[in-house]
């Protein structure tokens, strides 16, 4: 198997304020540019939700800006449009099942993190500090050979929806090879191009 892996990143909610942040992430394997994966299956959920009753016009796909009880028929939906979409590879998937998508996210409280953190660091750093957890915390299936099966992997490339990323994607890459994980590189792609996990959050 020659495909590359995909995880896709974005976020819900400041690091450093508020009650709630979520960190999600969408894992596929495909031979495409970032750019280009998932982009037919993105079209096609647009002109679904647009058409279905009572939306009208959908631009950027968000889940905050959808109905919480439709989010799930909406996935069941986008992964139907996948299978169609000619840029994700066909079984068999390092993963367990034979879904050609996998998820993963990190929700925590950062006023209370930080509160935490704050014990154990100076409280400017605490929030950096939250973002790259979360990361990791996502990212965590690269280093459970059970979950994931990486000997099928050409390539491990990490796309965050934002160059704010940069940093700390670095630091944690490079903290996960340190300690026996998988090479990853790094690439950004705007998040309103990766449906997956903008309707996770």
């Amino acid at each position: 198997m020659a495909e590359k892996l995909y995880i896709f990143v974005d976020e819900s909610g400041h690091h450093s304020r508020g009650e709630h942040y979520t960190v999600a992430s969408c894992w596929c394997l495909s031979k495409n540019s970032p750019q280009n994966v998932l982009n037919n299956a993105r079209r096609e959920l647009t002109r679904y939700i647009s058409n279905t009753d009572g939306f009208g016009e959908v631009g950027e796909l968000k889940g905050t800006q959808l109905p919480k009880d439709k989010i799930g028929s909406f996935l069941e939906t986008f992964e139907r449009f996948i299978y169609d979409d000619g840029t994700v590879a066909d079984p068999p998937y390092p993963w367990q099942d034979s879904r050609p998508l996998r998820c993963s996210y990190h929700d925590c409280n950062p006023e209370l993190g930080k509160q935490i953190l704050s014990k154990y660091m100076p409280e400017v750093d605490a929030p950096g500090a939250l973002q790259r957890l979360a990361l990791a915390r996502i990212l965590s299936p690269l280093t459970d050979a059970d979950t994931i099966d990486l000997e099928t992997v050409s390539e491990i490339h990490l796309v965050p929806d934002a160059h704010v990323w940069e940093t700390p994607a670095d630091e944690v890459c490079e903290l996960l090879e340190d300690n026996d994980g998988p090479a990853i590189e790094m690439e950004t792609r705007d998040s309103s191009q990766t449906p997956e996990s903008k309707l996770l959050i």
